[in-house]
């Protein structure tokens, strides 16, 4: 357990108008919704210590949906207001000059064990995040410990169907309260060259810019498509030559009787496919190695997450080259959430600088055609969304899509096979020529 220390902290702050009144704000439910750089976190938090100073010997919770970006997101920008450092073992901090005032941070999947504590605020960050309205709800039945108690949220503008739209923008009760605020409302804090950038965002990705700066209602989660429909279908007017080939094959292994897909591909092209419906290890392997055999390629790309590791130690073991991808490790760059999303990424910008050779399996493009990713903090972070909601919607994993993708990610480290003398070199020709 961290205690804050009693030296007095000195908040250089210079509010806007919306900033400030959510701050003073004594409705039972204020909510922030607002665009990048709107200062939503920061608020949110000297809110919660002012309230701790207020209503002495309480208890607040300040909680996120995911536990990655509770540790890496609200706890590190609460360590960074409060100049405090809050230990991961406890997730809780004491505040002794507050009569030991204590705020728990929590993650959705530990709500449960809440059952039976009273607060006197919480404090839900990016409650977008949040689709089921029940979770809000819950946290509401606990809000009864001292004289005043706030539920807190901050958010970025939703679609009309999520609940944080119908309950505070659409249909707005008594005890809530709504500060809305667009990035360029803020820009007096903000540095130029930021300002600048995000220009450029409305003419490169103008469904993040209406969400994420303008802070506009009802900007629809299907506009939030990784690779749309339309980019993979344009692959199929060209047709990719080159002197050299690379040549690689990707394995994704999926336990509980999903699908194993294997992808043989020649440069960009997948030349042979393998529908696996295995979990034991050696039989991945067996068939892997009839496919390297036949296509005279000792080079793998397998992911690794559970049962994939002991696929990709089998391979190594038989004295294959193996590009061991961990889609769940964190991303080099802070552009991305993780390296699935650095991956998918990487992927969707080369269908959609057609670079890649045309896909052919309807599967395939059914399943990269309805990945959706999100932004998950205000430097522009993308997150791919979870396997769960992309399985509800498709009504399976979307195995054949991480496959293609690792598979298209892991040619960058392959060398290629000169096929003559001359230089490496790479054409398009329409599927036409090759028609007549």
């Amino acid at each position: 357990m961290e205690n804050i220390n009693k030296t007095k902290e000195t908040w250089e702050i210079n509010p806007t108008t919306t900033q400030y009144d959510f701050l003073m704000c004594k409705s039972r439910y204020p909510a922030f919704v607002g665009g990048w750089g709107t200062g939503k976190t920061m608020f949110a938090i000297l809110k919660c210590i002012l309230l701790a100073k207020e209503f002495p010997a309480g208890l607040g919770l300040i909680a996120r949906k995911e536990y990655t970006d509770l540790r890496d997101s609200t706890i590190a920008d609460f360590e960074r207001y409060t100049k405090t450092k809050i230990k991961e073992q406890h997730k809780e901090i004491v505040l002794p000059q507050y009569n030991n005032f204590k705020i728990l941070f929590r993650h959705a999947d530990e709500f449960n064990t809440l059952q039976n504590i009273n607060l006197t605020f919480f404090f839900l960050e990016q409650a977008d995040e949040i689709e089921d309205e029940n979770i809000f709800d819950f946290l509401r039945g606990r809000l009864r410990r001292g004289t005043f108690q706030q539920g807190i949220i901050t958010a970025n503008a939703t679609d009309t169907t999520h609940w944080i739209y119908r309950r505070f923008k659409e249909h707005r009760a008594e005890d809530y309260a709504l500060f809305e605020m667009s990035t360029s409302e803020n820009a007096k804090n903000l540095p130029e060259t930021f300002l600048k950038d995000l220009y450029k965002l409305q003419k490169e990705n103008a469904p993040m810019f209406d969400k994420y700066v303008a802070n506009i209602w009802g900007v629809s989660d299907d506009r939030f498509i990784l690779i749309p429909t339309e980019a993979i279908e344009e692959l199929k007017n060209v047709h990719r030559i080159s002197t050299s080939t690379k040549k690689i094959i990707a394995i994704d292994p999926s336990g509980g009787g999903d699908e194993c897909p294997v992808f043989v591909f020649h440069n960009t092209r997948i030349v042979e496919k393998l529908s696996l419906y295995e979990r034991d290890t050696m039989k991945i392997v067996a068939n892997a190695m009839i496919l390297g055999n036949k296509h005279n390629c000792k080079n793998f790309a397998v992911d690794v997450v559970g049962l994939g590791k002991g696929v990709a130690d089998r391979l190594k073991e038989l004295g294959n080259n193996v590009i061991a991808l961990n889609s769940a490790e964190a991303s080099q760059s802070p552009q991305y959430y993780n390296k699935r999303a650095e991956m998918f990424c990487y992927v969707a910008e080369q269908i959609k600088s057609k670079k890649v050779e045309g896909i052919t399996d309807d599967e395939t493009i059914k399943q990269l055609s309805n990945i959706k990713y999100k932004v998950v903090s205000s430097s522009g972070t993308v997150r791919i969304e979870d396997k769960a909601y992309i399985r509800k919607r498709l009504g399976r994993s979307p195995d054949r899509a991480d496959c293609y993708v690792y598979g298209i990610y892991a040619l960058q480290y392959i060398q290629p096979e000169k096929s003559d003398d001359y230089d490496d070199y790479e054409v398009e020709v329409p599927y036409s020529v090759w028609s007549v």
